[in-house]
């Protein structure tokens, strides 16, 4: 008489578990590839955010107001958009928002 079976095999699961883990060695490249892309684009999008804050603010009187450019700035890269931008400040400090 048969009896039925209901859960796998242990070949069945190492089988399994490798055509992942070949996936997976497949995959890692492209991930890691588009991870850097994001990274760049995130970090054209603060730079063009704070390259049209200044352009904004240069045409608005004769003098800039160095203070509000500088809160603006702070306030770009502290957005979603520049998540992760490292930036320098003049003290040296390295600050990541």
């Amino acid at each position: 008489m048969k009896t039925l079976r209901k859960c796998f095999s242990l070949v069945e699961l190492i089988v399994v578990l490798t055509i992942m883990a070949i996936l997976a060695v497949l995959c890692a490249p492209n991930i890691s590839a588009y991870i850097s892309a994001v990274k760049i684009q995130n970090y054209q999008t603060a730079l063009n955010n704070l390259v049209d804050e200044v352009q904004t603010q240069l045409p608005q009187g004769r003098y800039w107001n160095w203070e509000e450019v500088q809160e603006n700035a702070k306030a770009i890269l502290q957005s979603d958009s520049a998540r992760g931008v490292t930036v320098i400040s003049e003290s040296d400090t390295e600050c990541v928002y």
